[in-house]
C-alpha cells in the first residue's frame, strides 16, 4: 500500500470471552519516526466512521425492529442544532434508495438510511444508550447532531474493540443474534462492498468497515465468538490516502489475520442457536412466492412486501412516513400499499 500513501497500521485482537489480548500493534514499528511510530494508535482519540453504524441498528432491533424490516433512503435537511443552518444527509455514492431492507442499508453503510434511523429512534435515547455502554462523550447530543451516528465522537480505539465486543457478548439476546446475523451474511453486502469481496472469509465474521473523509484513514472490525479484531491503516499525519477504503487498505491485513487465525485453531467453526423468540422462516421476495429467502424473525412476523416486483407494503415500513417523504418515494418510482 506504499504507493498509495499508506505509512502506518495497527492491528488489535481479543478473545471475547475473557478478554485476554492476543494481537496489539499500535503502529507499523515503534522506532519509525518518519511515521511518528511512537503513537499508539489503539489508544489515540480517532473517529470510528461507520463503524459506529452497528450500534445505532442494535438500538433500533432493540426497539421492534427486525432486519427484513424496510427504511427509508433519501437525501433530505435534517435539524442541524445550530442556528442558520441544517444539516443534510448524503451516501458515500451520491445515490437515494428510496426504500432498502434494514439489513441491506446497515451493511451497505448508507448513510441518508442511518440519520433517517436516528431521527426515528431520538437522537437524546442513542446518545443516551451510547453513555450507557459507557461512550465516553465530553459533549452534548445536541452538540453532535446526526454526525452521533455517522462519525463522532472521538473515541480511542481500543474501546471501541471492547463495545463491539459488548454488542454481541449474549447471543442469546434476540437483538444482538440479529445484529451478528445482518454482519455475517456476505449476502446483506451485495450493493457496495460485494457479495464475494476481502471480507469474505472461510468462517463468517460479523464485520463492518469505516473510512475518514478525504480517505485519511480507514479501519475494519470484527467480531466472532472466538475473536474480535479490529485493523487500521493510514497515516499519523492525517494526510489523505490515494483512494484507499475499507476492503483496498485495512481490509487486505484484516483478511489475511482471520485466515491465519483460522489456520492456528484460533476461530473455529461452531453453530450458534437461533435464540427463543426468533425463528428462521421464509421470505418472499415476489408476488407468487416463486423467489424467496430464509430470514430470521419472530414466529409471528408478517412481510407483505414483494420488493422483486416493486411492490412495498406499509405494514412493513419501520418508520413513519412524512407526506415530503412519501411524495420522494414517489418520485423515485417507489409506491407503497
Amino acid at each position: 500500500l506504499k504507493d498509495k500513501n499508506v505509512t502506518n497500521a495497527a492491528v488489535f485482537g481479543v478473545i471475547p470471552s475473557t478478554g485476554e489480548i492476543l494481537i496489539y500493534q499500535g503502529s507499523k514499528d515503534f522506532f519509525a519516526t518518519d511515521i511518528d511510530g511512537q503513537v499508539d494508535v489503539i489508544q489515540a482519540l480517532r473517529q470510528p466512521w461507520s463503524t459506529l453504524k452497528p450500534f445505532l441498528y442494535y438500538l433500533a432491533l432493540e426497539n421492534w425492529a427486525y432486519p427484513d424490516d424496510l427504511i427509508i433512503d433519501i437525501e433530505s435537511e435534517y435539524n442541524s442544532f445550530q442556528e442558520d443552518t441544517v444539516y443534510i444527509s448524503e451516501n458515500y455514492s451520491l445515490k437515494e434508495y428510496g426504500l432498502v431492507r434494514l439489513k441491506k442499508a446497515l451493511w451497505n453503510s448508507f448513510n441518508n438510511a442511518s440519520v433517517r434511523l436516528a431521527r426515528e429512534i431520538w437522537l437524546e435515547k442513542i446518545y443516551d444508550f451510547y453513555v450507557d455502554i459507557w461512550f465516553e462523550l465530553t459533549e452534548t447530543a445536541k452538540h453532535y447532531g446526526y454526525s452521533l451516528v455517522l462519525w463522532n465522537p472521538s473515541i480511542t480505539l481500543e474501546s471501541l474493540v471492547l463495545w463491539y465486543r459488548n454488542l454481541f457478548e449474549d447471543l442469546d439476546n434476540p437483538s444482538s443474534y440479529m445484529l451478528y446475523d445482518i454482519l455475517s451474511d456476505p449476502d446483506n453486502r451485495d450493493i457496495s462492498f460485494w457479495v464475494n469481496s476481502i471480507l469474505s472469509t472461510r468462517i463468517p465474521q460479523a464485520v463492518k468497515t469505516g473510512t475518514s473523509s478525504d480517505f485519511r484513514n480507514n479501519l475494519v472490525l470484527s467480531y466472532h465468538p472466538d475473536l474480535v479484531l479490529w485493523v487500521w491503516v493510514g497515516n499519523n499525519d492525517n494526510s489523505s490516502m490515494k483512494w484507499v477504503t475499507g476492503i483496498t487498505g485495512a481490509g487486505y491485513i484484516w483478511q489475511q489475520v482471520i485466515e491465519k487465525a483460522t489456520d492456528l485453531w484460533y476461530i473455529r467453526q461452531g453453530t450458534i442457536e437461533t435464540p427463543e423468540g426468533l425463528v428462521e422462516k421464509s421470505y418472499c421476495l415476489d408476488e407468487n412466492c416463486f423467489r424467496t429467502e430464509n430470514i430470521i424473525a419472530s414466529p409471528k412476523k408478517k412481510f407483505y412486501s414483494a420488493i422483486a416486483d416493486d411492490i412495498y407494503a406499509s405494514e412493513d415500513i419501520f418508520e413513519e412516513l412524512d407526506s415530503y417523504e412519501i411524495e420522494k418515494l414517489n418520485q423515485l418510482w417507489v409506491d407503497i400499499q
